[in-house]
C-alpha cells in the first residue's frame, strides 16, 4: 500500500510540476507581446454570421457601431442564415438607421460544407475591404475593438 501511495504523490509532483512548466512558458510568451504601432486606417469589413440570433444581434450590432473607428472606414456585413425568428428584421431596421450595416440573406447552402463555413465565405466574397474581422453574434466588442485589431497590421 505504501508503494501506491509513493506512485501517488510522484504522480500529483510531476502534474503539478508540468502544470507550473506550462504557465511559466505562458508567462514568457506574453511578454514577448508586442504593441501593435500601425497607424494606417484600413478599409475594414466586419462579418458577423447570425442564425436565430434575435435576443442578441442587436446589441452585438450597437457595440460595433459604437467603435471608435472611423464609420467610413468600416462595413458590419450580418449574414443570415436562414433563420426563423425577426434576426433579420432587427438587422433590416438597424440597417436603415445606419449605412455601415448590411444584411446578406442566405438561402440554403452546398453539400459538403457547413453553414458557418458557407456563411463566412459568402461575406468574404460580398466585400472588398483590405482587413476583415469576424465576431460571433452574441459577442459584444469593446469601443476600440476595431482599431485594435487594426493595429496588429502592418
Amino acid at each position: 500500500m505504501t508503494e501506491f501511495l509513493s506512485f501517488v504523490w510522484l504522480a500529483i509532483f510531476v502534474l503539478c510540476a508540468v502544470y507550473v512548466g506550462q504557465i511559466l512558458i505562458f508567462i514568457q510568451g506574453l511578454s514577448r507581446l508586442r504593441r501593435g504601432t500601425n497607424s494606417r486606417l484600413y478599409s475594414v469589413a466586419v462579418v458577423v454570421a447570425a442564425r436565430n440570433e434575435e435576443l442578441h444581434i442587436e446589441k452585438c450590432l450597437r457595440s460595433l457601431l459604437e467603435q471608435d473607428y472611423l464609420s467610413d472606414k468600416y462595413t458590419i456585413t450580418v449574414v443570415d442564415d436562414q433563420s426563423t425568428d425577426r434576426t433579420a428584421d432587427i438587422v433590416r431596421k438597424l440597417a436603415t438607421e445606419h449605412s455601415a450595416v448590411k444584411l446578406l440573406q442566405l438561402h440554403g447552402h452546398p453539400s459538403g460544407i457547413s453553414p458557418i463555413i458557407n456563411a463566412i465565405n459568402e461575406a468574404i466574397r460580398s466585400t472588398s475591404s483590405e482587413i476583415i474581422l469576424r465576431t460571433d453574434a452574441d459577442c459584444v466588442v469593446g469601443p476600440n475593438w476595431i482599431s485594435s485589431m487594426v493595429r496588429h497590421f502592418e
